[in-house]
């Protein structure tokens, strides 16, 4: 969850995760998963009712513990159509870089008979929830599992380890999705 500093949503919150379509609850993952943002508004801790900004993203059905509700969600993927079942979007991160901007970084994986990693993949969106740049592959390196991606030189960036050279790398994704890698001296 990142803050909306400017724009017309300005003061509001984006929220991006990870989430299935499909109502089918057979199977553990049921399908794919894609990244979708919902836009809080404002006050949305002291709100009665209505913490959601219903001009984001449209409403669909899903099947949470034992009955059917409706979110509200704007996709940013469509493995869903794509890839059903075969192709996932996991370890979403939103990383806010101004002027209403943020970067959206995810780790992208097949189900080819077993789990493949095809890499980490970044997005530039704003508070209306637009596409600005992406998805385009930036690494082949994986996200921390914890919110540990962070802003950084206008970009956003994370730190991987090497436990066989004992190294740390830092890897930054800049505004316009270019990436640059380094080991931290």
């Amino acid at each position: 969850m990142a803050r909306i500093d400017a724009g017309a949503h300005a003061g509001g919150y984006l929220v991006l995760y990870a989430t299935e379509r499909t109502t089918d609850v057979s199977t553990r993952v049921s399908g794919s998963r894609d990244l979708a943002l919902t836009r809080l508004v404002p006050d949305f801790a002291d709100a009665t009712g209505a913490h959601v900004d219903d001009t984001l993203g449209a409403t669909f059905e899903v099947t949470s513990g034992d009955g059917m509700v409706t979110n509200r969600a704007h996709f940013l993927t469509d493995f869903h159509t794509s890839a059903p079942g075969m192709r996932h979007a996991e370890r979403p991160k939103l990383v806010p870089i101004g002027g209403g901007q943020f970067l959206v970084l995810f780790e992208q994986w097949a189900l080819d008979g077993g789990q493949q990693f095809e890499g980490t993949y970044a997005l530039r969106v704003d508070g209306e929830g637009a596409t600005l740049a992406g998805p385009t592959r930036v690494s082949d390196h994986h996200l921390p599992r914890g919110d540990d991606a962070f802003a950084y030189g206008g970009g956003a960036a994370w730190v991987t380890g090497d436990s066989a050279d004992r190294t740390l790398s830092l890897h930054v994704v800049a505004a316009d999705l270019g990436v640059t890698s380094a080991v931290i001296p």
